[in-house]
């Protein structure tokens, strides 16, 4: 079973590849530009994506939002989800939540377009 859903992740019409930025660190903020530069370390790995449905987002007491996804990704590609860690697909997204499932083989990310990109 392990397999098939491993499988599954790799399958074109079910998952897809997408860039995993895991955060390294935040550097020193410029007052001249009123950034703080962050490192992250990129690699690629297989997702199922899928959409938060309304009745999730009622009973997340605000948690979620409209627009938040879910991403499967398999623990043997990503060890440790951190809070500061970032998903690339179409746009840059930034990760609200994850747990692992009690098998250990996905992790699920919830996540949220804070740029505004479309």
């Amino acid at each position: 079973m392990r397999q098939d859903m491993l499988d599954l992740a790799q399958d074109p019409q079910v998952g897809g590849t997408i860039r995993y930025d895991s955060f390294v660190s935040r550097g020193a903020f410029s007052p001249t530009t009123g950034q703080v530069s962050e490192t992250y370390a990129g690699t690629w790995v297989d997702m199922m994506r899928f959409d938060l449905m309304e009745p999730e987002l009622a009973a997340s007491g605000g948690q979620f939002q409209f627009g938040d996804s879910r991403y499967m990704i398999p623990v043997a590609q990503v060890g440790i989800i951190k809070k500061d860690d970032r998903i690339f697909d179409d746009v840059t997204r930034y990760v609200v939540r994850s747990s692992t499932d009690a098998a250990y083989i996905f992790h699920a990310v919830i996540v949220r377009n804070l740029a505004g990109e479309s």
